[in-house]
């Protein structure tokens, strides 16, 4: 999802949203390999932003558009990767995601899910929760919880 608020046009912000709903994946190769569930919980690692995490950047973007101004921001849940694990994720991201949570293989096995065989891109919503004073609850700790 993302929060955009034109300079000087305050009473109008837009809101492009994406990942956030409830409908199935947009690739039929993730829809006919991966449970509908276990995509989405993927997806909270790199792009998925829980429904009340995204209503929460929203009215948070709303009460400072006048003090912030212009601003484009990634809404998306807090993902754990940094830059050095971008080239891993698009080999082997079970062996990153394991790395971070040594609970993760566990979780997933019991659960009958697969993670991704590669994540190509990223979502990073620090300028979203620096400029908009918003902390997404919803991660994928708390998916795996």
């Amino acid at each position: 999802m993302s929060v955009i608020c034109p300079p000087n046009q305050h009473q109008y912000c837009g809101v492009a949203a994406c990942a956030v709903f409830a409908e199935p994946d947009d690739s039929e190769s993730v829809r006919r390999c991966f449970a509908d569930a276990n995509a989405k919980a993927n997806e909270f690692l790199y792009r998925r932003v829980d429904l009340e995490d995204a209503a929460l950047a929203l009215i948070n973007a709303l009460f400072t558009c006048e003090k912030r101004g212009f601003g484009h921001y990634v809404i998306s849940a807090t993902t754990p990767f940094q830059r050095q694990h971008l080239v891993a994720l698009r080999i082997n991201p079970s062996a990153v995601v394991a790395a971070l949570f040594p609970d993760f293989t566990a979780i997933y096995g019991t659960a009958g899910y697969r993670m991704f065989s590669d994540i190509d891109r990223v979502y990073v919503s620090h300028r979203a929760r620096q400029a908009l004073d918003w902390v997404p609850q919803y991660d994928f700790g708390r998916v795996l919880t």
